[in-house]
């Protein structure tokens, strides 16, 4: 919540009331308010001076507010960049090692990345790996398997592509965030007991943007319920797995946390979704961006955190989401998922739905002709 100002007078106002009480005090004396008078020359560089003051002042509140919720010790986030691994393939077998030096610059879909460390490909050898790291501390640097790599040529170096996605970016924590984070720590408790508790503590640990949801009583079968019993399912921020290493770790920290209840953690689990999409643009429009708009709600709407585990997926949601879209043809719009058009079920409270194709088939209203745009979105 934002600190309210304690003065929101205006330089402006200022100024105004100054010429009133000056009217006032002079007993009408004083008239001559114009750009040029010496008095309101005076004036002005009162007012500004007020100015200046209500300022130090407004800032206040904030100083106060920042120095009690730093008591708490609980440090704003100043973000973490992605990480992931290249694989570089020569376009020959040669007889001497291949090398190059860290610090090598690529960009990733857009997003710049460079090596972390030296690579050295050995003798008859056609290919070695290296892990990169991003230039930004962002979120943006998340990037699926698919992504394409560019970089500037090297000698020797066939193809550079990716070998994982890239995982780990989190954004720089705003100062709204901090605050609200603060807040829910302060109203967390110590010991987990309730499923958001839960939820809420897994969540802070990986990262805004990642999905947790807890089942209580759940057993570690996922079939049977009993006291004493905890199951917690969650996704990173950029949708893929926990891996062993975030599953011990977690598991390990919220047992301890935990008063009298064993703390089962996994990764969510993924069902498959694909969508197909009919619909038709008003001419003039360029095909190849209304689908590509097409792609980008149709991702963001089965995005994880967008929609609760287990929610059904909703065939009519995504239909309107296209609609809306500039160039699109209105009520023509057709959205098949796993082709049937009517609503996704998903099997439990566990599971989200994880886009892996899309075919968007686009009619123009001019000439009636239909093209074709596949999307494969791999993790």
């Amino acid at each position: 919540m934002a600190n309210p100002d304690i003065d929101t007078t205006t330089a402006q106002q200022l100024l105004l009331e100054a010429q009133e009480k000056a009217k006032e005090v002079s007993a009408g004396k004083l008239s001559d308010f114009s750009v040029a008078s010496p008095v309101t020359a005076l004036l002005e560089a009162v007012a500004i001076i007020a100015t200046r003051t209500q300022t130090v002042v407004n800032g206040l509140s904030t100083s106060i507010e920042n120095n009690r919720i730093a008591i708490f010790g609980i440090e704003r986030q100043q973000g973490t960049a992605a990480t992931g691994s290249i694989k570089i393939t020569l376009d020959a077998l040669y007889s001497e090692p291949f090398f190059l030096a860290k610090g090598f610059d690529l960009t990733i879909d857009g997003i710049p990345f460079e090596t972390v460390t030296d690579l050295i490909i050995p003798a008859y050898t056609s290919s070695g790996t290296v892990s990169i790291i991003c230039l930004e501390l962002s979120d943006r640097g998340n990037l699926p398997i698919s992504a394409t790599v560019f970089y500037q040529p090297v000698s020797k170096v066939s193809t550079i592509t990716l070998i994982s996605s890239t995982n780990g970016g989190i954004n720089v924590e705003s100062d709204a965030e901090w605050r609200q984070r603060v807040y829910t720590s302060i109203r967390q408790r110590d010991t987990l007991i309730s499923e958001e508790d839960f939820e809420v503590t897994v969540i802070d640990y990986l990262g805004a943007g990642s999905t947790a949801v807890a089942i209580g009583r759940l057993k570690q079968d996922r079939v049977t319920y009993a006291n004493g019993y905890v199951s917690v399912f969650a996704l990173n921020a950029n949708g893929s797995l926990l891996n062993e290493s975030q599953l011990a770790e977690l598991n390990s920290y919220l047992n301890q946390k935990t008063a009298m209840a064993y703390v089962i953690v996994s990764s969510l689990d993924l069902f498959t979704i694909t969508l197909t999409v009919y619909a038709s643009f008003i001419s003039g429009n360029a095909p190849d961006t209304i689908a590509n708009e097409i792609r980008t709600v149709c991702f963001n709407y089965l995005k994880p955190g967008q929609l609760k585990p287990g929610e059904q997926i909703l065939n009519k949601a995504i239909e309107k989401r296209i609609q809306d879209i500039s160039g699109i043809k209105e009520g023509v719009v057709s959205v098949l998922i796993n082709g049937l058009a009517q609503p996704q079920s998903l099997p439990n409270a566990w599971t989200v739905g994880n886009l892996t194709h899309l075919t968007v088939n686009l009619t123009s209203t001019d000439t009636n002709s239909t093209q074709l745009f596949t999307y494969n979105f791999d993790s």
